[in-house]
């Protein structure tokens, strides 16, 4: 989301919107999740409002995995720690 704060390097649509700054500067310093939960969606509404970027490709990931194998914990990025992971019989 910090690619359309106005004065990140990345911004490159030269897209602003203060109260969105100022949504992102709140999110970083609120510890509470859900209080942290209500100003990203918040921001988020505004980037759907304002659509300064159209998502044309979202990566995807599939993934088989036999029964057989333990340790194997999918996780968001798709990373694997193969250390941990192991056959059965």
């Amino acid at each position: 989301m910090s690619l359309g704060e106005s004065d990140n390097g990345n911004n490159h649509t030269g897209w602003k919107n203060a109260k969105y700054d100022a949504l992102l500067k709140q999110s970083r310093i609120t510890t509470d999740l859900e209080k942290r939960k209500e100003i990203f969606q918040q921001a988020e509404e505004i980037l759907i409002d304002e659509m300064p970027v159209i998502p044309i490709y979202f990566y995807v990931s599939s993934q088989l995995v036999d029964e057989s194998v333990r340790g194997w914990h999918p996780n968001i990025l798709g990373y694997q720690l193969y250390q941990g992971i192991s056959l059965s019989n």
